[in-house]
């Protein structure tokens, strides 16, 4: 219809034209059309290993279709390609509030998890679970949580992050024997 209307583009068609436009698709479906479109861009750009583009045009499609699960899916796995662990885990956190049981969400989300694990022993030397993060502080509290580790390390007698470090990397402890 819209090949008849722009077929028709003299005066008399004019009227013929108007006609054909209307029966045409609605807003929802023009929607509908383009995130389809954009997920299957960026379907074509994982293959390709082209991560960026890949993420740009699965948040096209999101703002479209929030609860898109294709494009959160999509997303999550060209961050996850960047190798950037935190935004993988922010999208497949939302993937798994829309489809709590994605049995593939899951199984990148352990494929992080071995991945990060495996840094961390290579970077710390040791093996086992994180280390715990400290709860966020307010700014004004900086000096005053800095004066309180500083006696907790003391008076604990717990080795600090420093100590620690050197005494399990690799390389520091090459440069102690070396010495």
């Amino acid at each position: 219809k819209v090949l008849e209307a722009v077929s028709h583009e003299g005066e008399e068609g004019q009227a013929e034209s108007e006609e054909a436009l209307t029966g045409g698709p609605s807003d929802e479906e023009v929607a509908g059309m383009v995130v389809g479109m954009r997920l299957n861009i960026a379907q074509a750009l994982l293959k390709l290993r082209e991560f960026e583009n890949c993420v740009v045009h699965c948040e096209k499609a999101l703002e479209i279709d929030p609860s898109s699960t294709k494009g959160l899916w999509r997303k999550a796995k060209a961050i996850w390609g960047m190798r950037n662990p935190g935004l993988a885990r922010e999208a497949l956190g939302r993937l798994l509030d829309l489809e709590p049981g994605n049995a593939a969400a899951i199984a990148m989300l352990r494929e992080i998890d071995q991945e990060e694990a495996k840094k961390r022993v290579r970077r710390t030397g040791v093996k086992g679970v994180a280390p715990r993060a400290k709860p966020a502080r307010p700014p004004n509290a900086e000096a005053e949580a800095e004066e309180e580790d500083e006696e907790e390390s003391e008076s604990d007698g717990e080795v600090s992050v420093v100590e620690f470090v050197l005494s399990h990397c690799r390389c520091c402890r090459r440069r102690e024997k070396a010495d």
